[in-house]
């Protein structure tokens, strides 16, 4: 259940373009900068964020998780990019895979 910190923060943004991506990954690096999301880590089968938050080119897949400091809502920015099937920014209520270290944001 998401709180008034977080609630505006997504409505299921799906990613269709790199455009869509890359606004997605600002979106998600600047509330981890405000504060109102902790990064958790990137999926197995993605890069880590900090590499994606700097601009850095992205592989075939983007999984990182992220969740609210108040009320522990989970979000997943997630897309597939070599085949172009798109993907999102989406609230989550559990994460189903074992996460990769990256400290980004902290």
């Amino acid at each position: 259940m998401s709180c008034d910190t977080c609630t505006r923060l997504t409505s299921g943004t799906h990613i269709k373009s790199p455009s869509d991506l890359k606004r997605s990954i600002k979106k998600a690096s600047e509330a981890v900068k405000l504060g109102v999301l902790k990064y958790e880590g990137a999926g197995i089968s993605g890069d880590p964020f900090a590499t994606l938050a700097i601009g850095a080119h992205w592989s075939d897949f983007v999984s990182n998780y992220f969740s609210c400091p108040s009320c522990s809502q989970l979000f997943h920015l997630h897309a597939e990019t070599y085949h172009g099937s798109g993907g999102a920014f989406e609230k989550i209520d559990q994460i189903n895979e074992q996460l990769q270290g990256d400290t980004y944001g902290t």
